[in-house]
């Protein structure tokens, strides 16, 4: 009904790599503006050596932004950076503009949300993920060695799917709260793991574990009623924890990303 009600004078942007998607380029009255993160476009947004590069008209290509400066992860938030490319090229921002903006760019808060960056250990708090799957989506999206905060009030959960991401991904875990024995019994054999105690000891043993270039992520799989009020309060009691870490590793550089 959207893309029906659009005019010759508005315009449509489209995942070209989805072919349901795609399909409604066909019926649109809008101009399509495509993008994809699979292959080079004639028009439209795609990458290049790394980069988001933008071709609209598909005369010239200027390159936007390098994947590798973006905050946000995944395969999901790179298509993300490219549709808001698109729409930011629509209303003529400069390519440097944007380019700023997607890589000062931090995602939403608590979910996969880019925290700070110690001496090349990214920290990443992902407190929304109360569950196994949104964990398992976590662990897909990370692609250097994870250092991994789990744990809390159990929901029943079944942590047989996340076997072969931990064996393939996760460095070390760091568990946390009411289910900890359950984890480690599940999850425990697979890799180094270690408890701790609160949030500050967490993100602590997890940074003096974690190697240059790798990863500590929040993502507990489990409800936070067992230690804080809900997933926020965890999620901000996590960056605080960081943000006290920095201040002690580096003192005179201690900005940081908050909400």
């Amino acid at each position: 009904k959207i893309f029906a009600n659009q005019t010759e004078k508005d315009y449509i942007i489209l995942n070209a790599d989805d072919p349901n998607v795609y399909a409604v380029e066909k019926i649109a009255k809008a101009k399509p503006l495509l993008f994809s993160s699979k292959k080079k476009l004639e028009k439209g947004i795609y990458l290049e050596n790394d980069h988001i590069v933008a071709n609209l008209n598909g005369d010239k290509a200027i390159p936007i932004c390098k994947i590798g400066d973006l905050k946000i992860i995944g395969r999901h938030n790179v298509e993300n950076s490219m549709a808001a490319t698109a729409i930011s090229m629509i209303y003529d921002a400069k390519p440097e503009s944007i380019a700023e903006v997607l890589r000062e760019f931090t995602g939403l808060e608590h979910a996969l949300e880019f925290v700070a960056e110690i001496n090349g250990v990214r920290f990443i708090n992902d407190s929304k993920a109360t569950n196994v799957i949104s964990l398992k989506a976590a662990l897909e999206s990370i692609d250097t060695g994870i250092n991994l905060i789990i744990g809390g009030r159990d929901k029943g959960n079944d942590y047989e799917p996340l076997i072969p991401l931990v064996k393939e991904k996760v460095r070390h875990l760091i568990i946390i709260g009411e289910s900890a024995d359950k984890i480690e019994n599940s999850l425990g054999h697979l890799t180094k793991s270690v408890r701790a105690t609160t949030m500050d000891d967490a993100v602590n043993k997890a940074y003096n574990l974690a190697r240059s270039g790798e990863t500590v992520l929040l993502s507990t799989a489990c409800a936070s009623f067992d230690m804080f009020h809900d997933y926020a309060d965890r999620g901000n009691k996590f960056k605080e924890a960081v943000k006290k870490l920095k201040q002690k590793v580096i003192p005179a550089e201690a900005g940081i990303h908050s909400h």
